[in-house]
């Protein structure tokens, strides 16, 4: 998916692969609209916190805790 949403962020959505439902998604209506969120400053960020996450849940990680501290950096990086 933010694959997809720097595809249409960087003026490439013909590249793009949506099905109906991740296109209503991504495109939202009105100000509901995800794409603008993932950008050139923060997708890099975004990959390597998830990357992390799996790493840690390979490695036993308690999943709650990791799941609440992973929604919160996300969280930041959009609002960045």
């Amino acid at each position: 998916m933010f694959r997809e949403c720097m595809l249409i962020s960087n003026n490439s959505p013909e590249l793009a692969k949506l099905n109906r439902d991740e296109s209503a998604f991504v495109y939202g209506s009105g100000t509901k609209k995800f794409y603008p969120f993932i950008n050139n400053r923060n997708a890099f960020q975004l990959a390597e916190e998830i990357n992390n996450s799996v790493y840690h849940i390979e490695r036993n990680a308690y999943p709650n805790i990791l799941f609440f501290d992973l929604s919160l950096k996300i969280g930041q990086l959009l609002k960045a």
